[in-house]
């Protein structure tokens, strides 16, 4: 009979072979990731890939890099021309991308709004394997809650949770559908969410919009538990401050280079694709918010501040 001090060895030696096993995961999949991550979404007529807020940064770059990798395009925005001079600038780039613009505020959770974007899918000349629930957004100015306009939260929590949700509601059946094989390696979907690494640990004045990331996570995690066994993969990547309208801080990473490493990292079920990213946050997370909860949350205060000094000035027309 195993003694306790034995048994207490024992299960420190399991686990820290667990955590070195899974940080040797972590460094292949943040410096490894596979040659061809969107083979399983691929088609042999061609393949659509529907992103939503393609007309910010990260949407849009995503966009590029899909085009890039040869998957035709769904690009779903409100304003009509800022969708044209995206779809102009992309077909300029990669002329035999197939292109779709389709009209939908995601401010509007009617009906009829969804079932405009499903007639628009059911008219592709081709297979939609990839939804891609980019669009999203934030407080106008970091502020503590009961300073954020009401208007802000309402907004935020529309679009990022109810918009996102009613969204891929509708898109599943077309997804199921077009997932439906014999062999499930090949002839998948893909649903990529967008979400935050504000998301991993409680952040400063960013209450309403930390947690409807906290959201997409976990509506995320449960789509994965349902849809897996229908041959749909659903990753939710994390990103950290992106160069983008959302975010005026002057170091935040490359919204080309984050788009690129999440597409490479298609495969995880959850990440945060920028390196820098993944290895602050990750750091971040095995340390706990004890730890670094109080230096964290002083970061995203001076950079809080930062945004809110570039926005007042950008209305000030300075």
């Amino acid at each position: 009979m195993l003694s306790i001090t034995t048994f207490i060895y024992l299960v420190g030696l399991f686990t820290a072979a667990r955590s070195l096993v899974s940080f040797a995961f972590w460094i292949k999949a943040t410096f490894f990731p596979p040659q061809d991550s969107l083979a399983p979404y691929r088609r042999a007529n061609g393949a659509y890939a529907l992103v939503t807020g393609p007309t910010g940064e990260i949407g849009l770059n995503l966009a590029l890099e899909l085009a890039r990798r040869g998957f035709n395009l769904a690009l779903v925005g409100r304003n009509a021309t800022k969708l044209d001079d995206v779809k102009v600038n992309i077909a300029k780039k990669y002329p035999a991308v197939r292109i779709t613009t389709i009209i939908s505020d995601a401010q509007d959770a009617s009906d009829e709004n969804f079932a405009r974007i499903t007639d628009a899918v059911k008219a592709l000349d081709g297979y939609l394997t990839i939804l891609v629930n980019n669009v999203g957004c934030m407080n106008n100015l970091y502020a503590h809650l009961h300073e954020t306009p009401a208007e802000d939260i309402k907004a935020i929590v529309n679009v990022n949770c109810l918009y996102t949700t009613l969204l891929t509601r509708t898109l599943l059946p077309i997804l199921i559908s077009c997932a439906k094989t014999n062999d499930p390696t090949l002839h998948r979907c893909l649903i990529l969410n967008v979400g935050s690494a504000s998301s991993y640990l409680p952040i400063h004045s960013m209450s309403a919009y930390s947690s409807s990331k906290h959201y997409i996570n976990g509506l995320s995690n449960n789509l994965r538990v349902e849809y897996s066994p229908r041959n749909i993969d659903v990753c939710v990547i994390n990103p950290g401050f992106v160069q983008s309208d959302m975010c005026r801080l002057p170091n935040a990473a490359p919204a080309a280079a984050v788009a690129r490493a999440a597409v490479d990292k298609v495969g995880l079920e959850e990440c945060s694709p920028y390196w820098e990213h993944a290895v602050t946050f990750g750091a971040a997370r095995v340390l706990g918010p004890r730890i670094v909860g109080k230096p964290l949350s002083g970061l995203v205060a001076d950079a809080g501040k930062v945004h809110n000094e570039a926005v007042l000035k950008a209305r000030k027309g300075l």
